[in-house]
């Protein structure tokens, strides 16, 4: 399984850290964190880990018609 082989990517089987390995630390330190992750990536994941009230920004680049 993989980023280039799943239709949508699961975040907590990624290697050699998970969003949670990534992201929590990160968290205790500020409110502001930037990830750059697989465009298949599952953002319902990613909701779970946000506050109940918290809006999440995500931002998807297509260049030249094609998604990076």
């Amino acid at each position: 399984p993989g980023y280039r082989s799943d239709s949508v990517f699961d975040l907590s089987r990624m290697q050699p850290y998970s969003l949670t390995d990534l992201l929590l630390p990160f968290q205790k330190c500020t409110e502001d964190v930037v990830l750059y992750l697989p465009r298949t990536s599952d953002l319902r994941q990613l909701a779970k880990l946000s506050g109940a009230d918290e809006r999440l920004t995500v931002i998807h680049y297509c260049v030249e018609g094609a998604s990076k």
